[in-house]
């Protein structure tokens, strides 16, 4: 128990120090119920998080990186995840409040997380500071899709089935990822679309209506809409660019 509290409370000075959360702080805790949940039950949830836990571990040793840690709180109602970087350890936090989420499937959390992993390992573009670099927001989206998800994808539970509408099968048609590989990852980047949504209550963006935006400067927080992280998603699992909506090259 008190190992516990002193995690908690680690965690809470260093978010508020250097914390870079999924989505802005919102206020979307209060509609959670503990007994309700999604694609994402508590067994779903610690598994998840265990096959990204143990990917990395294996990955951050192969490259000499630093290692990762993944703290998960089930009860917790908050709707968000973390990335806090620290001199000898990346911290990711996971929050059930997120995981029980009806708009989210069991992919879409593995997305969610492997978005956290992309702050630590996502590498350039980065928000540069004296102690540490941490990828800027798109691209902790870019490779959370294309390198993380991808690179967990076997091991994850195996994903309730859903309808794949047309407009993904068309993406995926010659993916080099094999086009049923390619489908789920689509499937798991709409559920965080829709998610987004929700949080941000803005209409749910759509894989066939891209963002337009053509930014002057690379952003180093979140776009301006969230259809421009879905187009982010998109690109990185079809091996194209980064979009313009948030990136300058």
């Amino acid at each position: 128990m008190l190992c516990r509290l002193f995690w908690m409370s680690s965690l809470l000075w260093s978010m508020l120090a250097f914390g870079h959360s999924f989505v802005e702080p919102n206020d979307k805790d209060q509609y959670d119920e503990i007994e309700r949940f999604g694609a994402a039950d508590e067994a779903v949830f610690m598994q998840t998080i265990a096959v990204i836990q143990t990917s990395y571990q294996t990955y951050t040793q192969e490259k000499n990186l630093k290692p990762l840690r993944i703290g998960s709180f089930w009860s917790d109602s908050t709707v968000n995840a973390y990335f806090t970087p620290q001199l000898q350890t990346n911290i990711v936090t996971v929050y059930g409040g997120l995981a029980r989420r009806p708009e989210l499937t069991a992919d879409g959390l593995a997305l969610v997380v492997c978005h956290e992993v992309g702050h630590a390992y996502g590498g350039r573009p980065d928000k540069a500071s004296p102690v540490f670099r941490v990828s800027v927001e798109g691209q902790a989206d870019y490779y959370g899709a294309g390198s993380c998800l991808e690179r967990v994808l076997d091991q994850l539970p195996e994903p309730s089935p859903e309808p794949v509408p047309a407009a993904i099968r068309g993406f995926c048609n010659n993916s080099p990822l094999g086009a049923a590989r390619c489908e789920r990852m689509l499937l798991a980047a709409a559920s965080v679309g829709r998610l987004l949504s929700f949080i941000k209550s803005e209409p749910v963006p759509d894989f066939e209506t891209p963002d337009l935006t053509v930014v002057n400067a690379t952003l180093q927080s979140y776009p301006t809409r969230i259809q421009c992280r879905l187009d982010t998603y998109l690109r990185s699992i079809l091996g194209q660019t980064r979009p313009a909506c948030w990136y300058r090259g």
